[in-house]
Protein backbone atom coordinates (compact mmCIF):
# COMPACT_ATOMS: atom_id res chain seq x y z
CA UNK A 1 0.00 0.00 0.00
CA UNK A 2 2.91 2.34 0.71
CA UNK A 3 4.60 1.85 -2.51
CA UNK A 4 0.92 2.84 -4.29
CA UNK A 5 0.74 5.77 -2.37
CA UNK A 6 3.95 6.67 -3.40
CA UNK A 7 3.43 6.42 -6.95
CA UNK A 8 0.36 8.97 -6.87
CA UNK A 9 2.84 11.07 -4.64
CA UNK A 10 6.08 11.10 -6.79
CA UNK A 11 5.58 13.53 -9.68
CA UNK A 12 7.96 11.84 -11.76
CA UNK A 13 6.94 8.40 -10.73
CA UNK A 14 3.37 10.29 -11.95
CA UNK A 15 4.98 11.17 -14.92
CA UNK A 16 6.53 7.92 -16.29
CA UNK A 17 2.99 6.35 -15.96
CA UNK A 18 1.23 8.78 -17.69
CA UNK A 19 3.89 8.48 -20.43
CA UNK A 20 3.66 4.79 -20.50
CA UNK A 21 0.21 4.62 -20.63
CA UNK A 22 -0.20 7.46 -23.16
CA UNK A 23 2.57 5.94 -25.50
CA UNK A 24 0.22 1.86 -25.06
CA UNK A 25 -2.81 3.79 -26.68
CA UNK A 26 -1.53 6.75 -29.05
CA UNK A 27 2.35 5.39 -30.14
CA UNK A 28 4.98 7.97 -30.44
CA UNK A 29 5.64 6.88 -34.41
CA UNK A 30 1.78 6.29 -35.78
CA UNK A 31 3.67 6.62 -38.83
CA UNK A 32 5.27 3.26 -38.52
CA UNK A 33 2.03 1.46 -37.24
CA UNK A 34 0.27 2.36 -40.53
CA UNK A 35 2.99 0.50 -42.70
CA UNK A 36 2.35 -2.41 -41.14
CA UNK A 37 -0.33 -4.47 -41.99
CA UNK A 38 -2.99 -5.73 -39.46
CA UNK A 39 -2.72 -9.22 -41.02
CA UNK A 40 0.20 -11.77 -41.48
CA UNK A 41 3.61 -10.45 -43.51
CA UNK A 42 6.18 -12.43 -43.85
CA UNK A 43 9.38 -10.75 -42.56
CA UNK A 44 11.22 -10.60 -46.70
CA UNK A 45 8.06 -8.43 -47.12
CA UNK A 46 7.97 -6.71 -43.73
CA UNK A 47 11.35 -5.26 -43.61
CA UNK A 48 11.29 -3.07 -46.81
CA UNK A 49 7.87 -1.78 -46.06
CA UNK A 50 9.61 -0.73 -42.79
CA UNK A 51 12.62 0.86 -43.76
CA UNK A 52 11.15 2.50 -47.37
CA UNK A 53 8.67 4.24 -44.78
CA UNK A 54 11.58 5.73 -42.43
CA UNK A 55 13.37 7.05 -45.74
CA UNK A 56 9.41 8.59 -46.82
CA UNK A 57 8.80 10.29 -43.48
CA UNK A 58 12.40 11.45 -42.82
CA UNK A 59 11.90 12.93 -46.51
CA UNK A 60 8.58 14.49 -46.32
CA UNK A 61 7.46 15.00 -42.71
CA UNK A 62 10.98 15.61 -41.37
CA UNK A 63 12.29 17.30 -44.09
CA UNK A 64 15.84 15.71 -44.32
CA UNK A 65 16.86 16.44 -47.07
CA UNK A 66 17.39 19.75 -46.59
CA UNK A 67 20.62 19.59 -46.17
CA UNK A 68 21.26 19.33 -50.23
CA UNK A 69 19.85 23.06 -50.45
CA UNK A 70 22.52 24.21 -47.85
CA UNK A 71 25.22 26.85 -48.40
CA UNK A 72 28.46 25.63 -47.13
CA UNK A 73 30.18 28.97 -48.24
CA UNK A 74 30.49 30.69 -45.15
CA UNK A 75 31.19 27.24 -43.05
CA UNK A 76 34.40 26.68 -45.61
CA UNK A 77 35.29 30.28 -45.45
CA UNK A 78 35.56 30.67 -41.67
CA UNK A 79 37.26 26.51 -41.83
CA UNK A 80 34.47 25.02 -39.61
CA UNK A 81 34.18 22.35 -41.93
CA UNK A 82 36.24 21.01 -45.05
CA UNK A 83 35.27 20.46 -48.66
CA UNK A 84 35.69 16.74 -48.08
CA UNK A 85 32.79 17.07 -45.25
CA UNK A 86 30.78 19.36 -48.26
CA UNK A 87 31.17 16.41 -50.30
CA UNK A 88 30.27 13.67 -48.18
CA UNK A 89 27.56 15.15 -46.52
CA UNK A 90 26.03 16.37 -50.38
CA UNK A 91 27.14 12.66 -51.35
CA UNK A 92 25.17 10.97 -48.66
CA UNK A 93 21.85 12.85 -49.21
CA UNK A 94 22.02 12.64 -52.96
CA UNK A 95 22.02 8.63 -52.47
CA UNK A 96 19.34 9.17 -49.97
CA UNK A 97 17.33 11.18 -52.75
CA UNK A 98 17.91 9.00 -55.25
CA UNK A 99 16.70 5.87 -53.38
CA UNK A 100 13.09 8.24 -51.97
CA UNK A 101 12.93 9.15 -55.67
CA UNK A 102 13.17 5.42 -56.81
CA UNK A 103 10.70 4.36 -53.90
CA UNK A 104 8.03 7.10 -54.57
CA UNK A 105 7.86 6.62 -58.41
CA UNK A 106 10.32 3.90 -60.05
CA UNK A 107 9.34 1.49 -57.64
CA UNK A 108 5.46 1.73 -58.28
CA UNK A 109 6.38 2.15 -62.33
CA UNK A 110 7.95 -1.27 -62.42
CA UNK A 111 5.63 -2.89 -60.16
CA UNK A 112 2.85 -2.26 -62.33
CA UNK A 113 5.23 -2.94 -65.55
CA UNK A 114 5.53 -6.28 -63.49
CA UNK A 115 1.63 -6.98 -63.36
CA UNK A 116 1.17 -6.12 -66.95
CA UNK A 117 4.20 -8.33 -68.37
CA UNK A 118 1.77 -11.50 -67.63
CA UNK A 119 1.72 -13.42 -70.76
CA UNK A 120 -1.90 -13.40 -72.70
CA UNK A 121 -3.28 -17.12 -73.37
CA UNK A 122 -4.39 -18.09 -76.57
CA UNK A 123 -7.83 -17.32 -78.19
CA UNK A 124 -10.09 -19.98 -77.41
CA UNK A 125 -8.27 -21.28 -74.43
CA UNK A 126 -10.26 -20.78 -71.31
CA UNK A 127 -8.61 -21.75 -67.75
CA UNK A 128 -5.65 -23.32 -67.30
CA UNK A 129 -7.18 -26.49 -66.38
CA UNK A 130 -7.70 -29.47 -69.06
CA UNK A 131 -11.19 -30.96 -68.97
CA UNK A 132 -11.41 -33.64 -66.03
CA UNK A 133 -10.28 -37.30 -66.66
CA UNK A 134 -11.79 -40.50 -65.22
CA UNK A 135 -9.74 -43.63 -64.55
CA UNK A 136 -11.05 -46.97 -64.58
CA UNK A 137 -12.24 -46.73 -60.98
CA UNK A 138 -13.84 -43.37 -61.62
CA UNK A 139 -11.11 -41.29 -59.75
CA UNK A 140 -11.34 -37.70 -61.18
CA UNK A 141 -8.03 -36.45 -62.61
CA UNK A 142 -7.19 -32.87 -63.25
CA UNK A 143 -4.13 -31.57 -65.06
CA UNK A 144 -3.02 -27.77 -65.75
CA UNK A 145 -2.22 -27.26 -69.10
CA UNK A 146 1.08 -26.70 -70.44
CA UNK A 147 2.40 -23.06 -71.13
CA UNK A 148 2.56 -24.09 -75.29
CA UNK A 149 -0.96 -24.93 -75.08
CA UNK A 150 -1.80 -21.79 -72.74
CA UNK A 151 0.57 -19.00 -74.91
CA UNK A 152 2.08 -20.77 -77.37
CA UNK A 153 5.55 -20.68 -76.38
CA UNK A 154 7.50 -22.43 -73.49
CA UNK A 155 7.62 -21.17 -70.05
CA UNK A 156 10.98 -19.79 -70.37
CA UNK A 157 9.88 -17.69 -72.84
CA UNK A 158 6.47 -16.81 -71.80
CA UNK A 159 7.32 -15.41 -67.97
CA UNK A 160 10.77 -13.75 -69.62
CA UNK A 161 9.58 -10.02 -69.48
CA UNK A 162 7.91 -10.62 -66.24
CA UNK A 163 11.34 -12.23 -64.16
CA UNK A 164 13.44 -9.49 -65.56
CA UNK A 165 10.92 -6.91 -64.08
CA UNK A 166 10.65 -8.93 -61.07
CA UNK A 167 14.82 -9.15 -60.92
CA UNK A 168 15.25 -5.46 -61.54
CA UNK A 169 12.55 -4.74 -58.89
CA UNK A 170 14.42 -6.69 -56.70
CA UNK A 171 18.18 -5.22 -57.40
CA UNK A 172 16.54 -1.98 -57.14
CA UNK A 173 15.16 -2.58 -53.98
CA UNK A 174 17.89 -3.87 -52.40
CA UNK A 175 20.25 -1.04 -53.04
CA UNK A 176 17.37 1.38 -52.00
CA UNK A 177 17.33 -0.92 -48.52
CA UNK A 178 21.27 -0.98 -48.44
CA UNK A 179 21.51 2.64 -49.27
CA UNK A 180 18.94 3.38 -45.83
CA UNK A 181 21.16 1.34 -43.99
CA UNK A 182 24.17 2.40 -45.20
CA UNK A 183 23.29 6.07 -44.07
CA UNK A 184 21.04 5.27 -41.05
CA UNK A 185 23.23 7.45 -38.65
CA UNK A 186 22.06 10.68 -40.69
CA UNK A 187 18.05 10.28 -40.17
CA UNK A 188 17.58 12.16 -37.58
CA UNK A 189 16.96 16.39 -37.89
Amino acid sequence: MKRLILLFTNSSSRSRLYWKTRSFFIPQQRWLTRVIPRTYCDKVELVPRILFAILVDFVEKEKGLSQLDADWAKELENGHVSQEYVDDVNLTYSELRDAYNYIKTQRDELQSAADSSYPETLPGVHGIFEEPTFDAAGNKSICMRSCETLYGMSFAEAYAEHNRLEALMEKRDQEAMMTIVRHVKVLWT
